[in-house]
């Protein structure tokens, strides 16, 4: 709407004559927010904004999901990365821990003389439930236990009987 007037206080303006034949497209906006005024000391048009300010929201709306679906595309490539680059190393690297572990106990069951068949199963049930840090400490007993039966095994024989060739093999 178009109309000429004056101002009567510093927020009314009162309109003294209409311009409706000027080609406008909408009339009036039903709430005031959504009203464009332009004015001049004589003359006022307001302007309904109601549809800008619309797609102006669907545009926003648009925008924040647009941002969404691109910040879960980055997030699945980036969880799709790091389960490449780290995670499933560090499993094979566990479970050749898990090899190596169950070869140090068969191994260490032999040596120190436990029943094989209990050791290896009682064994076998700790390295599949165990943690990873609890199986390296048992795998660490398990070779120190290892160490000290080679160490008590390899005593050096009675020197009496031997003569300077067996002196000099060991």
């Amino acid at each position: 709407a178009a109309c000429s007037g004056r101002w009567v206080e510093p927020d009314e303006f009162h309109c003294e004559k209409y311009y409706q034949d000027w080609g406008q497209v909408n009339v009036e906006p039903e709430r005031s927010a959504s009203a464009l005024l332009v004015h001049t000391k004589t003359f006022l048009v307001s302007f309904d904004m109601t549809r800008p300010v619309k797609v102006k929201a669907i545009v926003s709306l648009l925008s924040s999901l647009f941002t969404v679906v691109v910040m879960l595309f980055f997030g699945v490539a980036l969880s799709q990365i790091v389960t490449d680059l780290a995670v499933t190393p560090l499993e094979r690297m566990l479970g050749t821990v898990r090899e190596i572990a169950a070869t140090v106990f068969k191994f260490s069951s032999l040596m120190v003389g436990q029943e094989e068949d209990e050791g290896c199963l009682e064994d076998t049930t700790e390295i599949d439930n165990a943690g990873e840090m609890i199986l390296l400490e048992k795998v660490v007993e398990k070779l120190a236990a290892i160490a000290s039966v080679q160490t008590k095994s390899e005593r050096v024989p009675r020197r009496e009987d031997m003569d300077e060739e067996d002196l000099g093999v060991l």
